[in-house]
């Protein structure tokens, strides 16, 4: 069968390494940023330029009209079979060499792929001029002059070809990287600017808010025309808001070696960095003489273009990703970043030995959240408020605390982030957006790795779900495994085949250097097991400081990410041993209760990012009903009952929830809504769900398939046949 799928690959220059200085990009892609630009004019797929544009629009917003692309070595693409699975490519490339390779290697042959270059090679096609019809006419030809690869069936679908309708904007389109994703978004729906500044900036911050509010509320328009029919019961709506900001690696001061900097332009260099460690507002005030300081240092100009390659990278590859599900994308300013004190001061405090006052735990994270909130414009939290189906973050700062009515993000709304650092990571996260569709009868296997000795004190997994196996027993297939050895992790994970992993253990992640699992007396660095272990798409750790909110990139989820693993939900601090084994108790009894009866419950498949966040909303449903029950304030059967109905409003909102338990408490008489509010501010700083962060893309994993629905579905969606068939266990392409 061929996969109408048009593979978009970047061909990387051999002779180019390293990686940028500030985001860690490979510095072979940062030439690339262009790619992005031009991918997003072309059509994804074979099929979507005879498509509606509303019918695209749904494909978009449920995610499955997105562009596949990845970087790749020029020489790797060269070694690419194409086959009537994947006959159609476009390859960019910008290097020199780079474009010459894949010149001369596909000369002359019939199934070379569209070739878009920066540099006058035979048969490339320059970025400012390819065409809707040039690509038609390649792969007309492909198909006319490779009959044995079976293509004969596409020829009728790609002769028809047209254009999208042109609608002119209402706005003009600016060159900047605060707006360049939606604009992005914009262009791939046939949306022509009024006017394009080129290079555009203003002395005024409002100014850029209201350029991104005004292309965000155009993309809104344009989605909302979306007709997304049944099918949203099997393929369900992607986030519609990502909030984004650019981040600095952790010791990007240390790449540059000063001692190499010639004495005369360390000052120029000096300031460049303090002025990208300061900066806190769109553009970058700078006075004549600093000015005239930078311009006179080679080596600060050099860093400041390197810069701007990231920023022109970052904002391209976010572009791509956002323009692919139709989501308003937010620039938060520099600003965000500045908020790294208050979050050192904060974990310092979680790590103490000695035990903080919950009033003083929670005075600091209000200092968090503050900072966040006051760089995060009140316009862009009313949208956030107001998201449909969740909420996607491209960022290292932990939006997951960001106050939205009270209450943190990541408990708000269903919430998952893709770390921005390092660059190279960030771009293959984005690119994997692609559903996996895996079916529920699937999560009856699971692995649960512990790295404790049996019977140590901290070994209270088991032992939880030893108080929870009546609800799962016979439901579940729960695999326990003690490793004490990287040889022993490494063979528990190469063995085990099912969806979920959870690892039971210590992590340690100091001020320097990586992040690292406990294994008996080993500590493993994840990130060296790369080509040795195969990891499942999702993995929970119940361990301290894997993805450490105020260390290096190099941690331990960002490692399981990097091996594979579609989502991590990762802690952010420590966690304790106690409440972490609870967490992952429930989250077992929660597979075996809710998920067989989601999808008839529901009428729809459903997403892992609602299965965690429902989970996070409810484990603090239990944070601040439970210390009542404690102190005697409510008894047994009041605590049962409304508990349980707080959580069947937690699987929505927990806003509705809170607003519940508040009423009932009151008529109670158990307290009143002043003691209320003050009960569930302490309780936000003190529980550990405000620890925990989805990585990742849990909302490209939807649970169920067309056996799960209610029985009325299953003729309906009888006719979609094989293309629902969850198959997330075949292995991709080469290419992919």
């Amino acid at each position: 069968m061929t996969d109408p799928r048009i593979n978009y690959l970047l061909a990387l220059a051999g002779d180019i390494e390293g990686s940028s200085v500030f985001q860690s990009f490979d510095e072979a892609l940062l030439r690339l940023h262009w790619a992005f630009e031009v991918m997003v004019k072309l059509p994804a797929t074979v099929y979507e330029p005879v498509a509606k544009l509303r019918q695209l629009m749904a494909l978009r917003a449920c995610g499955l009209g997105a562009w596949r692309w990845q970087p790749l070595p020029a020489q790797a693409i060269l070694q690419i079979p194409f086959s009537t699975m994947h006959p159609f490519y476009v390859v960019f490339s910008d290097h020199p060499a780079a474009a010459a390779q894949i010149a001369e290697a596909f000369r002359g042959r019939g199934a070379a792929p569209f070739h878009i270059s920066s540099q006058d090679v035979e048969g490339a096609h320059k970025p400012d001029t390819v065409t809707l019809g040039a690509l038609r006419d390649h792969f007309l030809a492909l198909v006319d002059s490779n009959s044995q690869l079976g293509l004969a069936a596409m020829r009728e679908v790609i002769s028809g070809w047209k254009g999208k309708p042109q609608e002119r904007s209402r706005i003009d389109f600016k060159g900047n990287y605060t707006v360049l994703p939606n604009q992005m978004t914009l262009r791939s729906v046939g949306v022509v600017p009024r006017r394009e500044i080129p290079d555009w900036s203003s002395d005024d911050p409002r100014e850029y808010l209201k350029a991104i509010l005004q292309s965000a509320a155009q993309i809104d328009r344009f989605r909302a025309k979306a007709v997304i029919g049944e099918e949203v019961r099997l393929i369900p709506p992607r986030p519609d808001t990502w909030l984004v900001s650019p981040s600095l690696l952790h010791d990007f001061k240390r790449r540059i070696d000063m001692e190499r900097v010639p004495e005369r332009e360390r000052p120029a260099v000096r300031d460049l960095i303090r002025m990208l460690e300061r900066q806190q507002l769109f553009g970058v005030p700078i006075t004549e003489e600093r000015l005239k300081r930078l311009d006179e240092s080679e080596v600060a100009q050099g860093l400041k273009a390197t810069r701007n390659l990231e920023a022109k990278l970052f904002a391209a590859a976010v572009g791509a990703a956002a323009a692919g599900t139709m989501a308003s994308v937010y620039r938060l300013p520099p600003g965000l970043g500045r908020v790294r004190g208050a979050v050192r001061h904060f974990a310092d405090n979680a790590r103490a030995e000695a035990e903080t006052s919950p009033s003083k735990v929670a005075r600091l994270f209000a200092d968090i959240q503050d900072q966040l909130k006051s760089n995060v414009a009140p316009e862009i939290l009313e949208r956030v408020a107001h998201s449909t189906w969740g909420v996607k973050a491209v960022t290292d700062t932990p939006l997951e605390w960001l106050p939205v009515d009270g209450l943190p993000l990541s408990l708000y709304r269903d919430l998952s982030r893709i770390p921005a650092t390092p660059g190279n990571l960030t771009v293959m996260l984005l690119a994997r957006h692609e559903p996996i569709r895996i079916p529920v009868a699937d999560f009856s296997e699971i692995l649960v790795i512990s790295a404790f000795e049996e019977g140590d004190r901290f070994d209270q997994i088991r032992r939880g779900f030893d108080v929870t196996e009546p609800a799962w027993a016979g439901r579940l297939d729960i695999r326990f495994v003690r490793v004490g050895t990287v040889d022993e992790l490494v063979e528990a994970l190469n063995s085990f085949h099912g969806p979920l992993l959870i690892f039971d253990g210590h992590g340690v992640h100091g001020s320097e250097g990586r992040g690292r699992l406990v294994l008996g007396k080993e500590e493993v660095d994840i990130w060296s097991l790369a080509g040795d272990v195969r990891v499942p798409p999702i993995v929970i750790l119940s361990a301290c400081d894997t993805h450490a909110v105020d260390r290096s990139w190099s941690t331990v989820a960002n490692a399981f990410l990097r091996l594979g693993a579609r989502t991590v939900l990762a802690t952010l601090l420590p966690i304790g041993v106690l409440p972490g084994a609870v967490f992952a108790s429930r989250l077992i009894f929660r597979l075996a209760a809710f998920l067989p009866i989601a999808c008839r419950a529901l009428g729809r498949v459903v997403r892992w990012s609602e299965v965690v966040g429902g989970m996070l909303r409810m484990q603090f449903i239990t944070d601040v009903v439970r210390p009542m029950l404690v102190a005697g304030e409510i008894s047994q059967e009041d605590y049962e009952t409304i508990v349980a109905e707080a959580n069947l409003l937690a699987h929505g909102t927990l806003r509705r929830a809170l607003d519940y338990l508040q009423g009932e408490l009151i008529e109670r008489g158990v307290l009143d809504a002043e003691t209320f509010a003050e009960r569930v501010r302490l309780a936000i700083a003190g529980s550990d769900t405000i620890r925990y962060a989805q990585l990742g893309s849990p909302e490209t994993i939807l649970i169920g398939s067309i056996q799960d629905m209610p029985a009325e579905l299953h003729d309906r969606f009888a006719p979609m046949g094989s293309g629902l068939t969850p198959v997330w266990r075949t292995p991709p392409s080469p290419a992919f």
